[in-house]
């Protein structure tokens, strides 16, 4: 399921005004949160405001414009209202500024991938969702496994990164492993 604000171009200090269609989630029947998070800072919530069965979000100029220049990871979790359950979609959005700036985020792609495969983990094995979106695909609390694996390749490809930054050969190579 890709959302709608994951297609926009998403600039701070603007308005930001869009419309969520779910078919799959109706906002009758569930509430939608979008958690934005860059790297180690504080994560932003969004609130889904029910319009019939689809969510209006609206954030004033004021509100983004503490969303800085930079890559960041996102979690949508929809909410069934009944029973409470929550479903994590999760994936990557880019905010830039109406004018160049020189912040950024300072991760490697190898810390991306291990936060993103850190949350991802910690969200089913702590039956925080029972099922989560992880590079694409839909991942099930009994499939955690697959995630375990693509986090224990990331976190040794971070040692390995830091080792040659300080000029150590590793024993490996860092490689890209698709899941």
């Amino acid at each position: 399921m890709i959302l709608k604000f994951e297609t926009e171009e998403l600039l701070s200090g603007m308005l930001w005004k869009w419309t969520e269609i779910i078919p799959d989630y109706p906002a009758t029947k569930f509430t939608l949160i979008i958690i934005i998070k860059k790297g180690i800072e504080q994560p932003y919530t969004l609130t889904g405001v029910a319009n019939g069965d689809d969510f209006d979000f609206d954030l004033t100029v004021l509100q983004t414009l503490g969303f800085g220049y930079g890559d960041y990871s996102f979690q949508a979790i929809v909410t069934e209202i009944s029973t409470s359950k929550p479903k994590i979609i999760g994936s990557g959005i880019k905010i830039i500024f109406p004018l160049l700036s020189t912040s950024g985020d300072t991760r490697t792609y190898w810390e991306i991938e291990y936060d993103a495969a850190k949350v991802a983990y910690t969200s089913l094995n702590d039956l925080i969702a029972t099922e989560v979106s992880f590079k694409g695909k839909m991942i099930k609390y009994e499939q955690r496994s697959v995630i375990l694996t693509a986090m224990n390749i990331a976190k040794e490809s971070v040692k390995q990164e830091k080792l040659i930054a300080e000029g150590h050969i590793p024993k490996s190579k860092i490689f890209r492993a698709a899941i």
